[in-house]
């Protein structure tokens, strides 16, 4: 199972999104893909951070 697979499997657990590292490293995985050149990832990759920043955080802190 690729990085990317294993984050999207795991995005489909919601208790997972309570931790602000796995959070993080969503963002960081969204960062090398889009360096490397592979947008789309990327893009899903900020999506699915940026959701579980507003869980986390809630949407007034973002």
């Amino acid at each position: 199972m690729t990085l990317p697979t294993a984050i999207m499997w795991s995005h489909r657990s919601a208790k997972i999104w309570d931790h602000i590292s796995i959070v993080d490293a969503t963002q960081s995985l969204g960062i090398l893909l889009r360096d490397q050149g592979t947008l789309n990832e990327a893009e899903q990759m900020f999506r699915w951070a940026l959701a579980g920043y507003e869980k986390a955080l809630g949407p007034e802190q973002l």
